[in-house]
């Protein structure tokens, strides 16, 4: 595995902000990765803007080398995934009501169920 540490200053003149951390070359911007407090809390450091409605932790600063990205500890995988198994689960022709991944956008006629 290769790893590329860079620090970048993205800069609107106003707010420059020094970031540190492993770059996503993909999209050229700082990659989000977790951090020991989020973790231990059984989350993942994601964007605020990325972490379903209600799903982050109570409390603030569990991802404190990335907070000023905005980035937050949720106890959810981010809104951009959509597919079953990313979700946890595996498309069913069946599945109880409670068990039922309603996010799912990959099962067509089948139901994403969680796995448990």
């Amino acid at each position: 595995i290769f790893l590329v540490l860079v620090t970048l200053c993205v800069c609107n003149p106003a707010t420059c902000v020094e970031q540190t951390g492993p770059l996503n070359l993909a999209f050229s911007k700082m990659a989000v990765f977790n951090e020991g407090p989020c973790l231990e809390k059984g989350g993942m450091c994601l964007e605020k803007s990325e972490c379903p409605e209600g799903k982050l932790t109570e409390e603030k600063g569990l991802c404190p080398e990335q907070q000023k990205r905005d980035v937050e500890c949720c106890l959810d995988v981010s809104k951009s995934v959509k597919d079953c198994a990313g979700l946890g689960g595996l498309c069913r022709d069946s599945c109880p009501e409670d068990l039922q991944i309603k996010r799912a956008e990959d099962c067509g006629t089948q139901i994403c169920c969680a796995l448990v």
